[in-house]
């Protein structure tokens, strides 16, 4: 009941004895928790202090992976190492969720959170130029209500067609170019107030 809607977003809520108010896992994304759940059990199959050791990222990895890779600069607003990390790693998801929305394929991402954290985070996509239109699936034609909703939204598509007694739409792309995207989410609410400034390289 005291806790700001945006700070239960996160998969775990862990009430701060001290701040109820506060969420201690609010930068707690399910990727990581992903993660930690994977590590566990491979853990728990075959236990070993190196399960323990602590493995800086090298951005250099993620060239092991097909793709582009791009350097996302982002000046912490706050001198304390784990506030600027919390921050930069919702923005980190948040260019993902985008890139998803967008159809960009994110292959591979990660920061390194040490004593000298420069604020540049790294997110690796399979392609970063896209074809200029898409074909959006949509609902069983025999759906009536959900078939009328998604022509209401594909009104302007280029085109709609029945296939398979299933809708679809062809329509442009609004990005057709990672960077272009980037570019449009510099002045987005979620990132201006969590970083004085947000620059990207490709690499």
């Amino acid at each position: 009941m005291l806790i700001n809607e945006a700070k239960l977003t996160s998969p775990i809520i862990v009430i701060d004895p001290i701040v109820p108010s506060r969420n201690a896992a609010s930068a707690l994304t399910e990727a990581c928790l992903s993660r930690f759940v994977t590590a566990a059990q491979e853990y728990l199959k075959k236990p070993s202090t190196l399960f323990f050791e602590r493995t800086e990222f090298d951005h250099r990895s993620l060239e092991l992976l097909a793709g582009v890779t791009y350097k996302i600069h982002l000046a912490p607003l706050s001198d304390k190492k784990d506030i600027a990390g919390a921050q930069h790693v919702k923005v980190l998801a948040y260019i993902c969720e985008q890139a998803a929305q967008h159809d960009f394929a994110v292959v591979g991402s990660g920061w390194n959170w040490s004593t000298q954290f420069s604020g540049d985070i790294f997110v690796r996509v399979e392609k970063d130029t896209l074809s200029p239109t898409a074909t959006v699936r949509g609902p069983p034609v025999s759906m009536a209500s959900a078939a009328a909703a998604f022509e209401a939204i594909y009104s302007q598509a280029l085109q709609t067609f029945e296939k398979d007694d299933r809708l679809w739409a062809t329509a442009k792309r609004k990005f057709t170019d990672f960077g272009a995207l980037l570019d449009s989410l510099k002045m987005h609410e979620l990132i201006t107030v969590r970083s004085k400034s947000f620059s990207w390289t490709k690499l």
